[in-house]
């Protein structure tokens, strides 16, 4: 059960959430922002579907690594690979899974690069169109798995995507509140379940993308 009074105790001793510093790693600058958070891996809540998990410091070495997998595999036709989801905020806790979007030039190449992937162990999980645009989500089980969403690069979803991670990114104070409503999310709904989705994209709402629908 996460202690609320020990987390408002511990922001109200600082002067506020840590702006990460201008030119410095965003992954390194994650350490001053540990103190805020009201979960770590021990305190995160049991829930069921799943578990938050604190901020792993491992989570951008092993989406660099999984860029280069997928890089070698997909070459020119991926024009950017990017880490996406809450494993790509600096102090953000979440399930240990890497969310990672990849970029292509056409809707023949999103299922071009599926079925290529498919050599590095992703196995299809999704797909379709939405306002015209096609997509495919992949996942590749591990300890620490990938979810893989391949899009046209510089469409609505990649837009979309990586507005809403750099959002985050530049707002720890927003990434705390979020965190915390996962928190509650995961308590009172279990992660991954129907309504903890839905409260997400709710959330998400609120902060879509210039130009985009909520």
């Amino acid at each position: 059960m996460t202690d609320h009074n020990v987390d408002r105790q511990t922001s109200d001793r600082l002067s506020g959430p840590p702006r990460f510093t201008a030119g410095s790693s965003l992954y390194t600058s994650y350490r001053a922002y540990q103190p805020l958070q009201p979960l770590t891996v021990q305190r995160a809540p049991q829930c069921s579907g799943g578990q938050l998990h604190g901020y792993d410091p491992r989570w951008p070495r092993i989406f660099t690594a999984e860029q280069g997998r997928i890089r070698a595999t997909l070459g020119s036709t991926a024009i950017a690979i990017e880490h996406v989801g809450s494993s790509s905020i600096p102090g953000l806790w979440g399930r240990p899974e890497i969310d990672i979007i990849v970029g292509v030039s056409s809707s023949s190449d999103v299922d071009a690069s599926a079925r290529l992937l498919k050599g590095l162990g992703y196995v299809p999980h999704n797909g379709g169109a939405l306002d015209g645009e096609p997509w495919s989500v992949l996942v590749r089980p591990a300890q620490i798995s990938f979810e893989l969403l391949v899009v046209e690069h510089r469409g609505r979803l990649w837009n979309r995507m990586v507005y809403l991670r750099d959002q985050l990114r530049g707002s720890p104070q927003r990434a705390l509140a979020y965190g915390r409503l996962k928190a509650r999310w995961a308590a009172r709904y279990g992660v991954g379940t129907p309504r903890y989705q839905q409260a997400k994209r709710e959330f998400w709402a609120a902060i879509a993308a210039p130009g985009t629908k909520g």
